[in-house]
């Protein structure tokens, strides 16, 4: 089941549809789906709470694949 408003599209290659737990795509190497495409079910309010969600949560687990170092906030370039 996907969903579509004017703003609001998702869940249109959801988790366990389309991608896995991971957000890979089985199949297709390093590909990740990480957007409001993969939320699994329709959201009733705004989603772009669960997309930030999701995009941290992504970098976590491609940071881990790739064991790299983290880089901390105060070591960001202004």
């Amino acid at each position: 089941m996907a969903a579509e408003a004017a703003a609001h599209p998702c869940g249109t290659c959801g988790i366990g549809r389309v991608v896995d737990s991971t957000l890979s795509v089985p199949g297709v190497t390093s590909l990740r789906v990480v957007d409001a495409s993969a939320i699994p079910t329709i959201a009733s309010g705004h989603i772009n709470a669960c997309v930030i969600m999701m995009a941290e949560k992504a970098s976590d687990m491609i940071r881990a694949a790739v064991s790299a170092p983290a880089i901390q906030r105060d070591e960001l370039p202004m």
